[in-house]
């Protein structure tokens, strides 16, 4: 992933929630997911501590022309990291189609967090432990 992905994404987010957060500086591993030429999502996985980390995804107005190439490359990402005991990850609470990938990819919810994010919605917690 390259710096001008992420601000690509930010310019043009999904949702409110991207579009609020201002300066963002990755830590870890990053991954931008193209289609038709635009950048439609970036996403990692961030370290915890050892075994346990936290997957991040923020995706442009553009994944819609392309869910379903994302969910593909949402899994090959996430394979690699199979030695993790734990990956977590949230999704807000009127954001069926996230918790749905989620699900789809293996995550299952833990629990509702109220009061999450930038804005003041409550999220779902979901993860995928072995």
């Amino acid at each position: 992933m390259q710096p001008e992905d992420l601000q690509y994404v930010l310019r043009n987010p999904i949702d409110a929630d991207a579009g609020s957060l201002g300066d963002v500086t990755i830590e870890g591993e990053a991954h931008a997911a193209w289609y038709d030429g635009q950048v439609v999502g970036v996403g990692g996985v961030k370290a915890m501590w050892p075994g346990v980390g936290e997957a991040w995804v923020l995706f442009s107005k553009d994944v819609r022309n392309c869910r379903f190439g994302i969910y593909r490359a949402t899994k090959r990402i996430l394979s690699q990291y199979d030695s993790y005991q734990r990956i977590q990850a949230s999704a807000r609470v009127d954001a069926p189609i996230a918790a749905k990938m989620l699900e789809k990819l293996g995550f299952e919810m833990e629990g509702k967090m109220r009061k999450y994010s930038i804005d003041g919605t409550d999220h779902y917690m979901y993860a995928k432990v072995k």
